[in-house]
């Protein structure tokens, strides 16, 4: 298989078990399932809604049914939780980001309230 045609099927494979394992630990579409799972059973539940825990066994499957990067299916296990978790991070970082712009931004706007209040008369 020349190299272009495996980048692109490892490519693949990373955003496979990145995609399924957002949507199975926190989309609001698997939300009932999710719910549904806990209330049976606590180990399955938190293995839901555990995205490290739900990529090695999404890894796992995918290797077993879609193509395997690594040719070893425990390797491909630990390669796609490390990918989800650094994809996570990064992630997490953005929106850290956001979230510290709109409370700068709040900030800035109670400031030239404060500003433009007069003050008070005796």
């Amino acid at each position: 298989m020349p190299l272009e045609y495996k980048l692109l099927d490892i490519f693949l494979w990373i955003f496979c078990v990145a995609g399924l394992t957002t949507i199975i630990t926190s989309s609001s579409i698997f939300l009932p399932i999710r719910e549904f799972v806990s209330r049976r059973s606590n180990f399955f539940g938190e293995l839901l809604q555990c995205y490290i825990c739900s990529s090695f066994w999404i890894s796992l499957a995918l290797s077993l049914l879609y193509t395997s990067p690594t040719n070893n299916i425990f390797l491909d296990a630990v390669f796609g939780t490390g990918v989800v978790w650094l994809l996570s991070k990064q992630t997490q970082n953005v929106v850290s980001e956001e979230d510290h712009r709109m409370q700068i931004a709040a900030m800035e706007q109670h400031i030239r309230f404060l500003e433009e209040k007069p003050p008070k008369k005796p």
